[in-house]
């Protein structure tokens, strides 16, 4: 059985959200050419060839991290979600409720920010940046 390495940086359940209820598609705009494109799937959105891999033990873990973030944040993703609408929706819920769910949506959202490429690359030039830095003093 082989390992998928396409992985998400937005989380495929989050994604699911945003599919067009009429035709079952999903629509994304290119800026570049200002064009909108409908795709049948969530595959090749918000995604990129190994992602989510990473360095483990002398060899590369293509699956470790995508494990961890589907058992602690994915697979409660749609509860969580539908917990905050329908309290919203009743405002008869207790507080606590409200604010457990919102806590759980919003440690989802900081999780999506970092495996986002703005913010890998980010983290990459400021590496690359400290390192020349510091070559020159030495």
């Amino acid at each position: 059985m082989s390992i998928p390495r396409n992985h998400h940086y937005v989380s495929q359940c989050h994604i699911c959200y945003f599919r067009n209820k009429e035709d079952n598609y999903y629509y994304t705009y290119n800026k570049e050419i200002n064009q909108y494109k409908p795709k049948p799937s969530e595959k090749t959105i918000f995604s990129e060839e190994d992602s989510n891999t990473r360095f483990h033990n002398g060899g590369l873990d293509h699956k470790t991290l995508e494990d961890e973030l589907q058992l602690n944040f994915e697979n409660n993703f749609v509860k969580y979600a539908e917990n905050i609408i329908g309290l919203v929706a009743e405002q008869s819920k207790s507080d606590e409720t409200i604010l457990k769910s919102l806590n759980y949506i919003i440690r989802y959202g900081l999780i999506a920010d970092v495996r986002s490429p703005h913010y890998k690359k980010l983290a990459d030039d400021r590496i690359n940046f400290l390192l020349k830095k510091t070559a020159r003093k030495i």
